[in-house]
């Protein structure tokens, strides 16, 4: 877990998109236009994230996974 927070920490816009889907469940598109991170960053990003199993995406929506919930907790528990 702490190696997660790890990788969602060392780049600012990981946390601004794992803070998006928190709320809701979204499109790349939609992600890329509340974060204004440009679409290929973006695309880069999500796979990281989907590799570490903190998102998942489901017929082009994107949404936390109980893995993404518990390592924000430990987040804001830093």
């Amino acid at each position: 877990m702490e190696k997660l927070v790890g990788h969602l920490t060392s780049n600012p816009n990981k946390i601004r998109i794992v803070d998006l889907l928190k709320s809701k469940e979204v499109s790349k598109e939609s992600i890329a236009k509340s974060t204004r991170i440009p679409l290929k960053m973006l695309e880069r990003l999500l796979n990281e994230l989907k590799k570490d199993g903190i998102i998942e995406e489901e017929e082009g929506i994107y949404k936390l996974t109980e893995l993404g919930f518990d390592v924000i907790k430990d987040l804001k528990g830093v």
